[in-house]
């Protein structure tokens, strides 16, 4: 067994520094409510008693690796927002038509909105998708976000219907910090 020198460290230190800065950086592309498919544009809302509009994009950076943001909004009172940013990446499954990834990434509140507290912080998850055959597929994302001193959770659950090559529409359920809601949305392939 090699002993562990300053030089080894230092390689250790050199490769795994950036790769750390980049997730700690970067959100849950679909660690939240970013589109289910790469390289998709994606607008939804929910009901809420007051609606909340989302609008999110996923850009694949590679097959297995791609950026992912998403914008929450809710105008009646309380009005309040949640934006994430960050990255996923995809596992490599062999079953066709499954896509199962992580993400991590930053994510901000302002004001309080449904549940997050005021202010900045981490987020990280998982999701996966299923595509049921050429039209339909169903999906699935569990976050975590930690900002301003709280944790609270975000569950999305999906199926979504393909209405030619560029646009699908979607029915779900999504969850912030305890509270749900059917949703409707649309998403539009950029690529």
């Amino acid at each position: 067994m090699r002993p562990v020198t300053r030089t080894t460290l230092g390689t250790v230190v050199a490769f795994l520094a950036p790769s750390l800065l980049a997730l700690a950086l970067c959100a849950p592309a679909g660690a939240q409510l970013a589109p289910p498919d790469q390289n998709a544009a994606m607008l939804r809302i929910a009901t809420f008693g007051n609606p909340v509009y989302t609008a999110g994009f996923s850009w694949g950076l590679t097959s297995q690796l791609d950026v992912a943001g998403t914008y929450n909004f809710t105008s009646n009172t309380p009005t309040g927002s949640l934006w994430d940013a960050g990255v996923r990446y995809h596992f490599r499954v062999p079953a066709s038509g499954v896509d199962a990834f992580v993400g991590a990434g930053i994510a901000s509140a302002s004001p309080p909105f449904m549940g997050f507290a005021n202010g900045s912080g981490f987020t990280g998850g998982a999701g996966a998708s299923y595509r049921f055959n050429s039209l339909l597929a169903g999906y699935g994302t569990v976050n975590i976000v930690s900002i301003g001193g709280t944790t609270s959770s975000i569950v999305d659950l999906g199926v979504e219907l393909s209405f030619g090559n560029r646009v699908s529409g979607q029915l779900g359920y999504i969850n912030f910090a305890g509270t749900g809601e059917p949703y409707l949305g649309v998403s539009f392939a950029l690529h």
